[in-house]
């Protein structure tokens, strides 16, 4: 799918308000400033509340009960609410209906300046309009800009394109209840994005056996270089320094 782009810089701020700016859009250019909905104890207890939710959503035999999925799109309709105000959305609104009008979808493209505020899952954006997460339509992916002191050289690959997957569960020993990822159900959904790629030879996916960081290592020296390594894992503080 071919994409517009719609570019949205997040300055650094004073307090809780944030310089918004939209960069480049088919709609042009806007200024605003955004108030960060939440203050440092009501973040750290939505994140808490958002990693339990995933957590369990990733569950073998568990859904996510309505309570916890409300609490995810609480969090990302607020970060959207906060995000998309005045002329910011304005112009979102007027790009989107333009990319719809021309059959293109809408590439959200992230620069996020203060390091506590890209810390957050921007990726949980919820637009209750239309009642779904911002980058769950194919329409409308959300991508992160990082600015590099360098020009960004082209990846040339003589397919098929090599793919390296790796499944990790957490291991809490102090929490024998901890739920673990249904690990089949996430290669699966990996599997089946890429089936016709696969199907076509263009692409090669192949799961590392093992879930350490050893494992990881040995498998990075292979003869044939990967191009890609992705990764579907949830990570878990331990109480001793340097480890999770």
């Amino acid at each position: 799918m071919t994409y517009l782009d719609f570019e949205l810089e997040i300055s650094q701020g004073a307090g809780r308000e944030y310089p918004v700016r939209v960069v480049h859009s088919p709609a042009g250019e806007a200024r605003e400033t955004m108030r960060f909905p939440f203050d440092t104890l009501a973040l750290e207890s939505r994140l808490k509340d958002l990693q339990i939710a995933l957590l369990r959503s990733g569950g073998k035999t568990r859904k996510m009960p309505l309570p916890e999925e409300q609490a995810v799109q609480d969090f990302g309709r607020a970060l959207f609410e906060a995000l998309f105000i005045g002329e910011v959305r304005s112009r979102f609104d007027m790009s989107s209906r333009e990319a719809t009008h021309k059959d293109l979808g809408l590439r959200l493209k992230l620069r996020i300046q203060s390091p506590s505020l890209a810390a957050l899952p921007w990726e949980f954006l919820y637009d209750s309009r239309q009642a779904e997460y911002v980058c769950l339509s194919r329409n409308t992916p959300i991508v992160r800009y990082l600015e590099i002191p360098q020009p960004i050289q082209p990846l040339t690959v003589t397919p098929p394109l090599r793919i390296l997957g790796m499944a990790v569960s957490p291991i809490d020993p102090s929490d024998p209840q901890l739920e673990q990822l249904d690990l089949p159900r996430e290669k699966q959904r990996v599997e089946n994005a890429t089936k016709d790629l696969r199907e076509r030879g263009l692409l090669e996916l192949t799961w590392l056996e093992g879930q350490t960081w050893r494992d990881l290592q040995k498998a990075m020296r292979a003869a044939n270089p990967w191009h890609i390594f992705i990764s579907s894992a949830m990570a878990v503080l331990i109480n001793e320094p340097t480890k999770v």
